[in-house]
């Protein structure tokens, strides 16, 4: 097996355990794979050249002239009501926005959808054009604790929920750690589509960040944890460096706002979760909660 092959199946493996990993964390029902998706090629995936197409099979012998009778009468009047090629064969699957109780929950899940359809299927910049499923927020609508992380990876794209690839699994037990669930915080992105190379152009967080900025001010969290430098840059200071101002409080623009590393850097360095956890505690501090109790627990 090639490395390239191996790194992508290495890399769907790790989408699928995270996504998994929410389903049965959440219990959200409605978590699937969009109708029409189909997943790209290890090659594409991977960054690596396709390989040649197989040459199309023979064409069958064509149909007698009463079996073509039968065939057409059977098929739908492709004049009648034709769909626009722009449309979706079926609406995408989406997880529904969690209403749970308490006051206030419901005027702000509806202001969020407000929020949602002035969005609409975007085209704003150019990220649009790449993308599978625009990714705009999942979670309480009444959320003490918001994490900003910087846009969708590809199993977000695909599903259209934020943070249920790997990275959003160790998201979701850094959430559990703080003795929350993932349904009692907030998740959104600064920028709602994905970037295919990684690279976010500075137009698409320029459009997209004041978009985020109302879907925080309409959830209202009392601490927002910002996932890195990009979501650092567009809630604290353009020009701030996530080694210097991580773990500190901010007052922007309403927002209490928190930096850390995302979990991403937490993959890729375990040694960082030590100072992770201890910005974590700074919030739990902050909004008077207490770890469990429980053993074992990662």
């Amino acid at each position: 097996m090639s490395h390239t092959v191996g790194h992508a199946l290495r890399a769907w493996v790790r989408a699928a355990r995270g996504a998994l990993e929410w389903h049965l964390e959440t219990g959200e029902s409605a978590l699937g794979v969009p109708d029409g998706f189909r997943p790209p090629a290890l090659g594409a995936f991977a960054g690596a050249p396709r390989r040649p197409a197989a040459p199309p099979p023979a064409a069958p012998a064509a149909p007698s002239a009463a079996a073509q009778a039968r065939l057409q009468a059977a098929q739908p009047d492709p004049v009648a009501e034709p769909r626009p090629a722009s449309a979706p064969a079926d609406p995408p699957v989406v997880a529904p926005a969690l209403i749970p109780a308490g006051d206030g929950a419901a005027p702000r899940a509806a202001a969020l959808q407000v929020l949602r359809d002035e969005i609409g299927d975007c085209t704003r910049c150019p990220l649009a054009r790449g993308r599978a499923e625009l990714v705009f927020g999942w979670g309480s609508p009444t959320a003490r604790v918001a994490f900003v992380g910087d846009g969708p990876g590809p199993a977000e794209d695909a599903l259209g929920v934020p943070f249920v690839g790997e990275s959003g699994a160790l998201l979701g037990r850094m959430i559990r750690a703080m003795g929350l669930r993932r349904e009692d915080a907030y998740l959104c992105y600064v920028t709602k589509c994905r970037a295919p190379d990684g690279d976010v152009p500075d137009v698409a967080v320029e459009t997209c960040s004041p978009f985020l900025r109302a879907q925080l001010a309409r959830v209202r969290p009392e601490i927002v944890v910002a996932l890195g430098d990009l979501p650092t840059h567009a809630l604290v200071d353009p020009t701030a460096s996530l080694s210097r101002v991580r773990g500190q409080f901010f007052e922007r623009d309403g927002l209490r706002v928190l930096p850390t590393f995302h979990p991403d850097a937490l993959l890729q360095s375990p040694n960082l979760k030590v100072a992770v956890w201890e910005d974590l505690k700074k919030v739990m501090r902050a909004l008077g909660l207490e770890a469990p109790r429980a053993k074992g627990r990662r």
